[in-house]
């Protein structure tokens, strides 16, 4: 008979000749004590069920029982080879007519008090529990491993186990010995999981962003360092072994190997915890980062003009200088807007209406002295304004009358005509002073004053004030950042003046104070929606940053304001707390409006103003 039709999960049952207990379903596993008559256990598994092939006939007499004692759980078998049966089933009430000189409590089969039994915090308990009970043990009272007598050994070991039983108490620490040890090879194999999940968190935009370069790093070779140790511990715990029966461990050797394997599985267990905490904090950062990029293209002016562009859009005088206003704020994104509007311009499917939009933006941007020197170095953008005009006239020609297609021909000619003389004066301009490139235009020769490419964290910065309504009562942050950063910069030379330092201070207590506040906002309604996720928890963290930052203004700005003498402030000590407080500025501003560009762009829809937004401006 198949032990699925002997026996179900669930069943009490009672040892009824010496059974040998193993780790794992196979009789070669690890050997973890011998229960002895007597003794209840309950089934918590069959062996038949995931056997396999190889084992099934093997599976049909084992199961893997709990004892109604010390933590004692593993794999044994309901009869031997020939067919006698080693335990028999019976109800639970008959185990209080058990011998009552034999001190067995019933196995609890409540499931909830058995789900984390091979928990790290379980097996360091029972292992530090196994271990007092053998050194409280009175024969052991000033005696040291050396001065021990193996005659003594089998007396301490009958008063480890409730049951006074040689084997009980020996399977005790068996099971004690090998959870340490599983406990801490599971710990290992977490640790190598982080150390490949931290690897793929490398990330140099949520690193500059967070100011924390190399902190991914770190923490691999932390989580390295933490597998290493765990290995060691688990390869340091003393395996049981079928020779125990035969002589006796001695007891001051096992409670000493039990005292270090919990000892250190608790210390193990505390760094893989704070090792998936920094994992979390920077999965966050890397998320944050991503959308905070994602809310950057989204409000872009290459995407809106892209949008304005599409024949079923109308493009107005508002959103020609909003296009440009976004393009001319950051140099990255002005040149990917020149780039496209040199592309529809050279190219010949485009239609009237885009070629005169594309222009009416082009003559707009004229007004910015980078966008016209980029506009100069745009390959072939010349003579794609020529064949507009040439083309656009023929067409004004052919249609004499004051049809919309002949106004926007003619109004497109006299467009691609005045940027021609603009440009052709500006290329005349700056190359006499600059030298001459294949356009006859250069940069200047002082490259750093003019970087080819904004910081990402400077885009970012103009993210959140792309997506709100400008307030004029409000300072944008991406100014403020770039005056924090210019008065820093001042402040690092001895002859400095702090003039400026007043207004930068108050400029940024009111943009950290608009900052948190629509960030209290957005939290909310994040919060309300039910989605609410590790960005708002990161957002909400920098909150109290944000707030003691402003205090801080507030002090330095009564210090400016009161002292009779720049120079008191602007040197020495002073000026370097006041630097380090403009760059802790720049940080956390830059976090905050990270965080704010990403809840905004979550809120914001496409196509108009949400309710949720609405009451972020309120």
């Amino acid at each position: 008979m198949s032990v699925s039709a002997a026996y179900r999960v669930g069943d009490v049952c009672r040892v009824i000749s010496k059974v040998t207990v193993r780790h794992e379903l196979p009789l070669t596993s690890q050997w973890m004590g011998e229960l002895s008559p007597g003794n209840s256990v309950s089934i918590l598994q069959l062996g038949s069920q995931g056997a396999g092939l190889e084992l099934e006939e093997l599976g049909l007499r084992r199961v893997k029982v709990r004892a109604s004692f010390g933590y004692v759980e593993g794999w044994i078998s309901t009869k031997t080879a020939f067919g006698e049966a080693l335990i028999e089933k019976h109800a639970p009430a008959e185990m209080l007519s058990l011998d009552p000189k034999r001190k067995v409590d019933p196995p609890n089969l409540d499931k909830s008090a058995h789900d984390d039994v091979r928990s790290a915090d379980v097996w360091s308990q029972q292992g530090l529990r196994v271990a007092s009970n053998i050194k409280s043990h009175p024969s052991l009272e000033k005696k040291s491993h050396d001065t021990l007598p193996t005659s003594s050994f089998r007396s301490v070991w009958e008063g480890i186990a409730d049951t006074g039983n040689v084997g009980d108490s020996l399977a005790m620490a068996a099971a004690a010995l090998v959870g340490i040890q599983e406990s801490l090879r599971n710990l290992e194999a977490q640790s190598v999981r982080l150390i490949e999940e931290f690897s793929c968190l490398e990330d140099c935009d949520a690193e500059e962003l967070f100011g924390t370069h190399g902190d991914t790093q770190k923490a691999i070779d932390k989580a390295k360092h933490c597998a290493r140790k765990c290995d060691e511990a688990a390869s340091a715990v003393r395996q049981p072994s079928p020779s125990w029966l035969a002589s006796l461990p001695n007891p001051l050797d096992v409670a000493l190997c039990l005292q270090m394997g919990a000892t250190a599985l608790n210390a193990y267990c505390s760094d893989v915890q704070d090792l998936k905490l920094l994992r979390r904090i920077l999965v966050t950062r890397v998320k944050t980062s991503v959308e905070a990029r994602a809310a950057v293209e989204a409000r872009s002016a290459r995407t809106l003009l892209s949008q304005a562009l599409d024949p079923s859009c109308r493009i107005d005088f508002p959103i020609v200088t909003e296009i440009c206003e976004r393009a001319t704020s950051n140099k990255s994104d002005l040149s990917a807007v020149v780039h496209f509007l040199g592309s529809v311009l050279k190219d010949s499917n485009a239609t009237i209406q885009q070629q005169l939009k594309a222009l009416t933006v082009t003559h707009e941007l004229l007004y910015d002295s980078n966008a016209r020197h980029l506009l100069l170095e745009e390959p072939g953008l010349t003579e794609s304004l020529s064949a507009v005009c040439q083309a656009l006239g023929k067409v004004a020609a052919y249609h004499t009358d004051a049809s919309p297609k002949n106004i926007a021909a003619e109004s497109a000619c006299l467009l691609a005509a005045e940027i021609q003389r603009r440009l052709a004066a500006e290329a005349h301009i700056t190359s006499k002073p600059k030298g001459r490139s294949a356009l006859g235009w250069m940069w200047p020769v002082n490259t750093t004053s003019q970087p080819a490419q904004d910081s990402w964290l400077a885009v970012v910065a103009h993210t959140p004030s792309r997506q709100i309504p400008f307030d004029a009562f409000v300072p944008r942050w991406s100014e403020t950042r770039s005056l924090a950063e210019a008065l820093a910069v001042d402040l690092r030379k001895s002859s400095s003046s702090c003039a400026t330092a007043p207004h930068v201070l108050d400029r940024i207590f009111r943009c950290l104070d608009d900052s948190v506040k629509r960030l209290r906002r957005l939290c909310a309604l994040d919060g309300s929606s039910g989605a609410r996720d590790d960005v708002s928890h990161l957002a909400e963290e920098l909150l109290p940053a944000a707030e003691e930052l402003q205090t801080e203004a507030l002090q330095w700005k009564c210090q400016l304001v009161s002292a009779s003498d720049d120079a008191a402030i602007c040197s020495g000590e002073k000026a370097t707390t006041l630097v380090e407080f403009m760059e802790k500025t720049v940080n956390v501003g830059d976090r905050l409006n990270a965080c704010l560009a990403v809840l905004l762009a979550r809120s914001w829809p496409v196509d108009g103003y949400s309710s949720d937004c609405e009451q972020i401006k309120k």
